[in-house]
């Protein structure tokens, strides 16, 4: 399915065993996909391209599995807007459960994300002014949330289960709110609640709840604000022979950090 899909709604339709997309969506407006079901797919179950423009799609309901990705959103030209990702179950994926590219002033909540290879949700270069909320992530791969790329983002209500590697990873972004999540990893031998790698700078990481994790949390960039969080119980990991049981550690970076 694609190809200027306007006003399209997709419904109770079961897709898989493709040696590509389950559903792919393109320059998809003013469409829903409701309900569906895409597994066995040796590429994304559900797929939305922007070649020309995406706005006002709703992707809700739908169940996403032993795919490579889970729901894919792929930006051609940047700018797929008002796309809004909900209620979906995605799990069992061999590489991201969501993966996000390009989108602004969209919206990616309550959804069950779990067992995925490399990572719960990702965003890469060009997502902007977008919500992140009260998703439930558990068990995927290196990084439950990784912030590749993107600017003033708002991320919260989410809760993080079983971190592989990070709960929250940060690389490059400016702008971003990241608060009111739960982190917790603790039958995981190296699960660091957020991190970051690379520059990032202004944003404001505040609220979240950090817990029974196994490795220290790490920040850093330039110019960002972290406080009133809550981190109770940060362990060595027995896979580092350095002590990493520290609840905040500061590198290379002008960050606030107060009231924690």
């Amino acid at each position: 399915m694609y190809n200027s899909c306007i006003g399209i709604m997709a419904s109770f339709n079961i897709s898989s065993g493709h040696t590509s997309n389950g559903f792919r969506f393109c320059s998809a407006c003013d469409s829903g996909y409701y309900f569906n079901e895409a597994f066995d797919c040796a590429a994304p179950g559900i797929r939305v391209n922007n070649p020309g423009g995406s706005g006002n799609t709703t992707i809700f309901g739908n169940r996403s599995h032993d795919n490579t990705y889970g729901i894919k959103i792929v930006a051609v030209v940047p700018g797929s807007d008002r796309i809004f990702v909900s209620n979906n179950i995605v799990y069992d994926n061999s590489n991201t459960g969501i993966y996000l590219g390009a989108m602004i002033d969209s919206v990616v909540s309550n959804n069950q994300i779990f067992n995925n290879t490399t990572m719960g949700i990702a965003t890469y270069s060009g997502c902007n002014s977008n919500i992140i909320s009260d998703n439930h992530l558990k068990d995927n791969g290196i990084r439950e949330i990784k912030i590749l790329a993107g600017n003033n983002n708002n991320i919260y209500g989410n809760k993080l289960i079983g971190t592989g590697g990070h709960g929250i990873h940060i690389e490059t972004g400016t702008g971003n709110r990241i608060h009111d999540n739960e982190i917790t990893s603790p039958d995981i031998l190296y699960g660091r609640g957020i991190d970051y790698s690379g520059y990032f700078e202004n944003n404001e990481i505040y609220n979240n709840y950090i817990h029974d994790v196994q490795t220290r949390n790490q920040l850093g960039g330039s110019k960002n604000h972290f406080h009133h969080n809550i981190i109770n119980g940060v362990y060595d990991s027995p896979l580092k022979s350095v002590n990493l049981g520290q609840g905040i550690s500061l590198s290379n970076s002008r960050v606030q950090n107060r009231h924690n």
